[in-house]
């Protein structure tokens, strides 16, 4: 029986090796499309179900999550950590198009400028 380095396994085709690419790397796109989709589908049933499960009037949060909750969006919103260690910021990386205003949040979502409305005028976001 003889073992391949894993390395060989999820470097790219281009190198000369398999090209599988990383799980983790797969694992951490898919768990950021779920905040994508959070952001974009607000009618969607199960983006309500997770806002009345999860949504606090006192949090900033871009993606609300009662931490003390075992589930499976606590992981979702856990994504957030990993992909800042290596430079991406979900929370400046999704933006929303104002149409007629419904699917975007004034002061929460990513609209204009770069980075939330409540970032950039707290004073103005506390009245």
């Amino acid at each position: 029986m003889s073992w391949m380095a894993w390395e060989k396994v999820i470097a790219p085709i281009e190198y000369g090796e398999l090209g599988f690419g990383s799980l983790q790397d797969a694992n951490l796109a898919m768990l950021s499309k779920w905040w994508w989709r959070f952001k974009t589908d607000k009618e969607g049933l199960w983006r309500r179900v997770v806002w009345s499960v999860h949504h606090n009037n006192r949090s900033w949060a871009p993606i609300p999550a009662k931490v003390t909750l075992a589930s499976p969006w606590k992981h979702i919103v856990g994504v957030h950590e990993p992909l800042i260690q290596i430079g991406i910021n979900l929370s400046e990386s999704i933006w929303c198009k104002v149409g007629c205003g419904t699917k975007t949040t004034f002061w929460f979502d990513l609209w204009i400028g770069l980075q939330p409305l409540y970032l950039s005028f707290p004073l103005l976001f506390a009245l």
